[in-house]
């Protein structure tokens, strides 16, 4: 049994519709399965904005729109072998064969899971990447203000 704590006005998304929680915290308890997402796990699509970002939307979509589940798989099957290619830490590449391996049960709630440490994980090279940008490009900027 899943039990799902709700906070005040809280919506969850099970099996596509959308449930909206009152003003008062509730707890929903799942005696069966259930596609489900809170409300804090929903991604828009303008966050979509990286390629791990782009996996975990496409298994939200998975989950959210079954009519169109064999377009979003192919396409999350594509990005993830290229994710897999791309990454070398080996605890990332296990999170993401998680990730396919329960997208090929159906377990998308899990999925998405094994997906967070993974987007974390991309942001803080990004953000990285995007500080020594920025540090030559200072340097750069002062070394032709010298000359």
């Amino acid at each position: 049994m899943l039990a799902v704590k709700l906070k005040p006005r809280e919506r969850i998304v099970v099996n596509g519709a959308v449930l909206c929680n009152g003003d008062v915290g509730n707890t929903l308890y799942f005696a069966n399965t259930a596609s489900i997402l809170r409300e804090k796990d929903v991604m828009q699509v303008e966050e979509a904005s990286s390629p791990v970002a782009r996996a975990y939307y496409l298994v939200q979509l998975m989950m959210l729109n079954a009519d169109d589940l064999e377009v979003y798989r192919r396409s999350y099957e594509k990005l993830l072998t290229k994710l897999q290619q791309t990454f070398t830490n080996l605890q990332i590449r296990q999170k993401l064969a998680e990730s396919a391996q329960r997208v090929r049960s159906g377990d998308y709630y899990k999925a998405l899971a094994a997906l967070r440490p993974v987007r974390d994980y991309e942001t803080a090279l990004l953000s990285r990447t995007a500080i020594n940008v920025a540090v030559a490009t200072g340097s750069e900027r002062l070394e032709s203000v010298a000359s």
